[in-house]
């Protein structure tokens, strides 16, 4: 596995160099092409590790709302309704995350 976890930081393991991404930063992140990148404010850091090994790091306001997306409840401005299936939560930056409106709909009937 490519990460781990020093008090409120990811570490995430390059080739190279250990990159420190503190976790309050992080936007959401999300899966594509065999990459997962963790979206900061203005910055994206890529890892190879899966979804699922990046979510047992993470604390609660993190939800799994979207099969290619972890989203930093925190730290989303709005939701909009893009079809009848699914939400972009919106971001600053103009930074964008999907959510599934059944995933995100079951999650907020536990708050």
């Amino acid at each position: 596995m490519s990460i781990s976890i020093s008090g409120d930081n990811l570490i995430v393991k390059r080739k190279d160099k250990l990159v420190f991404v503190p976790i309050e930063r992080i936007c959401f992140i999300e899966r594509q092409n065999q990459k997962t990148y963790i979206h900061l404010d203005k910055e994206v850091i890529y890892s190879r590790s899966l979804l699922n090994e990046l979510f047992v790091y993470l604390p609660p306001h993190f939800k799994r709302l979207h099969k290619s997306f972890i989203v930093n409840f925190k730290r989303i401005q709005e939701l909009v309704p893009i079809n009848d299936q699914i939400y972009e939560a919106k971001y600053r930056g103009g930074k964008v995350a999907l959510v599934s409106k059944k995933l995100y709909l079951v999650t907020i009937e536990g708050f």
